[in-house]
C-alpha cells in the first residue's frame, strides 16, 4: 500500500484567528468556535501496513446507497445508522481505556466496573410549544430524537452520532461525544453543541440550505471532512464501527487488526484469527507477532494462549491474572501507585487521529511522515563512524511477523569515514559519500548494495553480494567478491590483486550524500517543537495531568497516557518508572529524562509513541524503550548536546534520532528499530534489527487533496489543505530530509529516483531488490530467502531456508 501524504497540523489549525474559521454560509450565517476540550474524532490510528495482503473488504467501504454490509451493518437511505451488533466495545467515551490501569499488551482493557463510563453532556433541545419528551438514551449514540412539536430533553450519549431533528419552535442542541452529531433545524434553531475541531469549524447550521468551504461536505445540516470524519467516512450518513478510524475516505482497521467478518481484530495476538481471519492456532500454542508459536518473544511470557510482559501488564502483574486495584499500575511486576489522571479526550475513537506538528519550512507536519522519511537506515551517522567489535544488521516487518534473523535491509549509512575492526555481517546496504571511504579489517558481508565516496580497503575476506558504486580504488589485503556489477570511476585502480566481480563498468560514478538531516536546514527542530507545546497547548488539562508528575516522585511511578499530546517539564527520577500509552500519543519533554533505576517507556500493541525531548536522556540502570515486537510504533527525537547514554541492560524496541548529540551504550548495542545520530559510540558490540514496517508510518497521515473550485465558494480557504505545507507530488522535494526524491511504494524507472538506500524494483521503490521475508511470492527466486512456499490458504510467502 502507498505511502499517505500530509495536511496542515492540528497545531496550525488551533493557531489560525477566529475570523478564518468561517466558512459556511448563507443569509444568516453563523460560525462558532469549538469550545475548550474539543477534539478531532477525524479518528486515523495505526495502520494496518500489510501491503498487498490488506485489500479492502466489504467491511472497510464507504456505501451511501442505502444498502448494508454483509455483516448487517450500513447506512439507510434516510440516513439512519444500522449497527452490526458484532462489535464489543468496552472502550470509554472517547474510545480509549479508562485510566484505571488495566492495560493487556495487547492494547485491550479489562475493566473491573463492568464497562466503560460515559461522562460526557448530554444534549437539550427545547421547543415553545406545547408536549414533551426525555430521550435519555445511551450507548453507541445511534439513537434518533425528533420533537415536532415541543420541548424535548435529549440527552443521549455515547459516540455522538444521534440525529436530533426540530421541525418547528426554537432549540437548543447542546449534545456532546465525539461530536460528530447530526443536528438539522428548520425553524431558527442555534446549534451550540460541541463539535470536531477538524470537521465543522466552517459550518452554519441555522436552515436547509448550506454551503460549505474548501473540502467540507454538508451533511444534515453540518460542514463535514468526509475524508476523515468516522460518521460521515466517504459520505454522509457511512459510520465506521467503533474500533475502525476513516482515513482518507475509508473505514480501515487500526495497525496490526484486520477486518474479519465485520470486526477488527487483533490479528497479532488473537489465537483465533492469528496473521489472518480464521487462522487458529492450537491449544499448546500462542499468537505472538501473528504467528501461532510454542512460546512467546524475549520479553513476554504466555497467559493462556496470549503473550503478555508480566513487568507491565496490569491485568497480568508478575504472574498470569494478577489484577491491578484501582488506582495501581504494574512497574517491574508489583502493583504501585498510578500517577493520577482522569478523562479521555473525545478524539480517541479508533486510537486517535494523526498528530500533526509544525514544521515552518520543512513541509511536512504529519509526525508518521515525518518518521517513514527520517528512518530508512538501520544506522545514519553525521560523523565518521568506527565499530571496533561486531556489527550485525538485518530487518523485518513487525506488521508481518515476528523477527526472524537474516532478513534484508537495515543499511549503514554514515556522511562520513566508516571503519570496522572486527567482523560485520551487514543485510542492507552500505554507503558513505565521504573521499576517504570506508576500511574493514575482518571479514565482511554485505548482501546489498555498497557505495563510497572514496578507496575501499578491505584486509580480509569480504563479500558484496549487491551491486557496487566506487569513486576511489579497491585496495586491500584479502580477497574481495563483487558477486553482481562493479561501478567503478574510470580515474579509480584496482590494486588488489585477489579482486573478483561478475561485471566490471568503468563510468562516471558520484555518490549521492546519504543522512541529508544532517544539514542543519533540513534537522529536526525539536527545541521548537517541544516549545510548541509547553503553554496550554496540549491534552494535559484535559486528563488532569501535572507537567511536574515525573520529577522525583515518591516510589515506584507508573503514567498511563491515552491518545492526545501530552507535556511534562522533565523526567528525573530515582525510582523505578514505567511510562505506558494506549493511543496514537505525542510526549513533550521540556528539559531532560534522567533515571537512576528501572524505566520502561512504551507504548502497547495497538498504540503509537512519538517522543521529543529537548535536552538529553541518561538511563543509569535497565531500561526499555519501546517493544522489541513492534519497533515502528515508538520514536524518539532527543535535542540535547550529549544524547542519548544507556548505561546498562538497555532493550531498545524504538527509533531513536540524536541531534546534535550522539547514542552512547556502556554495554552490547542490541536495537529494534534504528538509530539517526550525530555520532555513534559503541564500545561493544553493535546489532540492529531494522523494522521495515516505520516506511509506512505516514500510511494515515491525511493525503493532500485537489484545490476547491473557486466557482462554489467566493471566500478564502483558510482550511486543511491550506498553507505551502502540502507536497502533493510523489517525491519528497520540500520537506522531509529535503532530498528530492520518492518514497517506497511510488512509480520509478531507475535506482537514482529512490530515496537511498531505496531502490527500484518492478517500477516501485522499496528496499529491497528481492521479495523479504514473510512477504507473497510465486517463486523461490523471487524471494531474498531463495524459499517460496504455500502457506495453505491459496497463497505462497518467502520463509527462511
Amino acid at each position: 500500500m502507498r505511502p499517505r501524504r500530509y495536511l496542515i497540523g492540528v497545531v496550525a489549525l488551533l493557531l489560525v484567528s477566529s475570523a478564518s474559521l468561517v466558512g459556511c454560509s448563507n443569509d444568516a450565517s453563523t460560525s462558532r468556535m469549538p469550545s475548550e476540550g474539543e477534539a478531532s474524532d477525524a479518528s486515523a490510528s495505526n495502520g494496518a501496513v500489510d501491503g498487498s495482503e490488506n485489500s479492502p473488504d466489504e467491511a472497510s467501504s464507504p456505501r451511501t446507497d442505502g444498502s448494508r454490509r454483509s455483516d448487517g451493518s450500513g447506512v439507510l437511505a434516510d440516513g439512519r445508522t444500522v449497527a452490526d451488533g458484532s462489535d464489543d466495545d468496552t472502550e470509554g467515551a472517547g474510545g480509549e481505556p479508562a485510566n484505571d490501569g488495566d492495560i493487556n499488551e495487547d492494547g485491550s482493557t479489562n475493566r473491573s466496573d463492568g464497562g466503560a463510563t460515559d461522562t460526557s453532556s448530554g444534549a437539550t433541545d427545547t421547543s415553545s410549544s406545547g408536549g414533551s419528551a426525555d430521550d435519555t438514551s445511551s450507548g453507541g449514540g445511534s439513537s434518533s430524537d425528533t420533537t415536532s412539536g415541543g420541548a424535548g430533553n435529549d440527552t443521549s450519549s455515547g459516540d455522538g452520532s444521534s440525529s436530533d431533528t426540530t421541525s418547528s419552535g426554537a432549540g437548543n442542541d447542546t449534545s456532546s461525544g465525539d461530536g460528530s452529531s447530526s443536528d438539522t433545524t428548520s425553524g431558527g434553531a442555534t446549534d451550540t453543541g460541541m463539535v470536531d475541531a477538524r470537521d465543522t469549524i466552517s459550518s452554519t447550521d441555522t436552515g436547509s440550505s448550506l454551503t460549505c468551504s474548501g473540502n467540507l461536505t454538508p451533511c444534515n445540516g453540518s460542514c463535514v471532512d468526509t475524508y476523515t470524519n468516522r460518521n460521515h467516512c466517504g459520505g454522509c450518513g457511512v459510520t465506521c464501527s467503533s474500533k475502525e478510524r476513516c482515513i482518507n475516505g475509508s473505514c480501515e482497521c487500526p495497525r496490526y487488526h484486520k477486518s474479519c467478518n465485520g470486526s477488527c481484530v487483533p490479528i497479532n495476538t488473537d489465537p483465533d484469527n492469528c496473521g489472518d481471519c480464521g487462522n487458529t492456532c492450537s491449544s499448546q500454542e500462542v499468537c505472538s507477532a501473528g504467528q501461532c508459536e510454542s512460546e512467546c518473544l524475549t520479553g513476554r511470557k504466555p497467559c493462556g494462549q496470549t503473550c503478555v510482559d508480566l513487568d507491565t501488564d496490569a491485568q497480568n502483574c508478575g504472574q498470569c491474572g494478577r489484577t491491578c486495584p484501582s488506582g495501581q499500575g504494574c512497574v517491574n511486576g508489583s502493583c504501585v501507585t498510578q500517577v493520577s489522571t482522569s478523562g479521555t479526550p473525545s478524539k480517541c475513537k479508533g486510537g486517535g487521529p494523526p498528530i500533526e506538528v509544525g514544521f515552518s519550512t520543512r513541509g511536512d507536519k504529519c509526525l508518521g511522515n515525518v518518521a517513514q522519511k527520517t528512518f530508512r537506515w538501520g544506522i545514519c551517522s553525521c560523523q565518521r563512524t568506527d565499530f571496533k567489535n561486531k556489527l550485525y544488521t538485518d530487518a523485518f516487518t513487525s506488521t508481518r511477523a515476528p523477527y526472524q534473523k537474516g532478513g534484508f535491509g537495515g543499511g549503514v549509512g554514515s556522511n562520513g569515514y566508516i571503519e570496522i575492526g572486527n567482523e560485520a555481517e551487514i543485510n542492507g546496504a552500505l554507503w558513505t559519500d565521504s573521499s576517504r571511504g570506508i576500511k574493514g579489517t575482518n571479514k565482511m558481508t554485505i548482501e546489498q548494495e555498497l557505495h563510497s565516496g572514496g578507496p575501499v580497503t578491505f584486509d580480509n575476506t569480504t563479500n558484496v553480494n549487491g551491486d557496487a558504486y566506487l569513486e576511489g580504488n579497491v585496495r586491500g589485503k584479502g580477497t574481495i567478491n563483487f558477486n553482481q556489477t562493479l561501478y567503478l570511476d574510470g580515474n579509480a585502480s584496482i590494486t588488489n590483486s585477489t579482486t573478483n566481480y561478475a561485471t566490471l563498468k568503468r563510468q562516471d560514478v558520484d555518490v549521492d550524500t546519504v543522512c541529508k538531516r544532517c544539514q542543519s536546514s533540513n534537522g529536526i527542530p525539536i527545541g521548537d517543537i517541544v516549545d510548541q507545546h509547553d503553554q496550554g497547548s496540549n491534552d494535559n488539562q484535559i486528563i488532569g495531568l501535572d507537567s511536574g508528575a515525573l520529577n522525583q516522585p515518591g516510589g515506584k511511578r507508573r503514567l498511563e497516557l491515552p491518545c492526545g499530546e501530552y507535556y511534562l517539564s522533565n523526567i528525573d527520577t530515582q525510582y523505578k518508572t514505567t511510562i505506558v500509552v494506549t493511543g496514537r500519543t505525542a510526549l513533550y519533554i521540556g528539559g531532560e529524562v534522567n533515571s537512576k533505576n528501572d524505566f520502561v517507556i512504551k507504548p502497547t500493541k495497538s498504540a503509537e509513541l512519538d517522543l521529543f525531548v529537548e535536552g538529553d536522556v541518561n538511563l543509569m540502570n535497565k531500561a526499555q524503550f519501546g517493544s522489541l515486537a513492534y519497533p515502528a510504533s515508538m520514536r524518539a527525537y532527543v535535542g540535547g548536546s550529549q544524547g542519548v547514554y544507556l548505561g546498562n541492560k538497555a532493550k531498545v524496541g524504538a527509533f531513536f534520532y540524536a541531534r546534535p548529540g550522539s547514542v552512547r551504550a556502556q554495554n552490547k548495542m542490541r536495537v529494534y528499530g534504528g538509530l539517526y545520530v550525530e555520532k555513534l559510540r559503541a564500545k561493544n558490540d553493535v546489532e540492529i534489527h531494522y523494522d521495515r514496517a516505520v516506511l509506512q508510518a505516514g500510511k494515515d497521515c491525511p493525503e493532500p487533496r485537489p484545490a476547491p473550485d473557486p466557482s462554489s465558494d467566493a471566500g478564502t480557504d483558510t482550511g486543511l489543505d491550506a498553507g505551502s505545507g502540502n507536497d502533493t507530488s510523489s517525491t519528497d522535494t520540500n520537506g522531509g530530509d529535503g532530498s528530492t526524491c520518492k518514497d517506497e511504494g511510488r512509480g520509478c524507472g531507475s535506482d537514482s529516483e529512490c530515496c537511498s538506500p531505496l531502490v527500484c524494483t518492478s517500477g516501485e521503490c522499496a528496499l529491497t531488490s528481492c521479495t523479504p521475508l514473510d512477504y507473497r511470492c510465486s517463486s523461490d527466486a523471487e524471494c531474498c530467502s531463495e524459499v517460496c512456499e504455500s502457506t495453505g490458504n491459496g497463497y505462497s510467502l518467502c520463509i527462511s531456508g
